[in-house]
């Protein structure tokens, strides 16, 4: 049960570090280019993590393809052992309480060995200076389930 519990706990600080690390590398590419493709990132057994991207043949995909991309690329790293836990970002339209209708938020969704799929949000407004807002990160059940 120790096991179990001391398992979750490294877990969990995984999840943590990989969010963090992928919210601080979005803000980077909102603050330098006003928007990002969506890009991944994850932790190896080294409990090191790793940027992650695709090259995909043409210079204009579409976030969609990236992100099939991206998928595919973990896919076959987990199947080889590579990582514990994966992460891909995007730039997606959400709701937040007390801000009527949508707002964009940098979307990190996370899979790893094990029930702790989850997805985190980082809503954000662009301000007329060029520099954003954030908001409250909030989390969900997660839609990223790459570990068989």
């Amino acid at each position: 049960h120790l096991n179990v519990l001391n398992r979750k706990m490294q877990v969990d600080k995984q999840i943590e570090e990989l969010k963090e690390n992928i919210i601080q590398q979005a803000k980077v590419y909102l603050e330098q280019f006003g928007s990002f493709y969506p890009f991944g990132a994850a932790i190896d057994h080294a409990n090191l993590i790793r940027p992650v991207s695709v090259y995909m043949d043409h210079d204009h995909p579409s976030s969609e393809d990236v992100i099939n991309n991206l998928e595919d690329a973990f896919n076959k790293a987990i199947a080889k052992g590579d990582y514990s836990v994966v992460g891909i970002a995007s730039d997606v339209f959400t709701t937040i309480p007390n801000i009527e209708g949508e707002i964009e938020a940098i979307e990190i969704r996370v899979s790893c060995n094990g029930p702790h799929s989850r997805n985190f949000y980082l809503p954000y407004k662009r301000n007329d200076n060029g520099n954003h807002t954030f908001f409250k990160v909030y989390e969900t059940q997660g839609t990223l389930t790459l570990f068989k």
